[in-house]
């Protein structure tokens, strides 16, 4: 799998992580901490790449900096669209849990009792 691969899966990843709130309450809350601990190890990665010559040549940029600055904003992009997932993951949990509650409970007020003994 390359990089991008796996870049493209995060935020389907993290409405997967927001949707498993049911079962692990956490599970969203550790999720955005490892997109963001992700995130920081690799735009300081960059940074160090690029604060050895700063001003470089790099690939299809004009520098280093500005391919750094460019990564940044890119895959900052990414962690928002991951935690924005993580957030409507957990959000759309949250609702389909109640809403299936209101079920449970409408149903059960719908069942016929057995009438009470008069003992």
């Amino acid at each position: 799998m390359t990089i991008v691969t796996i870049l493209s899966w995060l935020p389907i990843l993290g409405v997967a992580a927001g949707l498993a709130r049911v079962k692990v309450r956490r599970l969203p809350w550790i999720a955005a901490a490892i997109a963001a601990i992700a995130y920081l190890i690799l735009a300081g990665s960059y940074a160090g790449w690029a604060a050895q010559c700063w001003d470089c040549s790099a690939g299809v940029s004009d520098s280093r900096g500005e391919a750094t600055r460019i990564i940044a904003m890119f895959f900052g992009v990414y962690l928002a669209l991951t935690l924005a997932g993580i957030w409507l993951g957990a959000r759309f949990s949250g609702t389909a849990a109640r809403f299936i509650g209101t079920l449970r409970e409408a149903n059960s007020a719908l069942r016929p009792r057995p009438p009470a003994s008069k003992d």
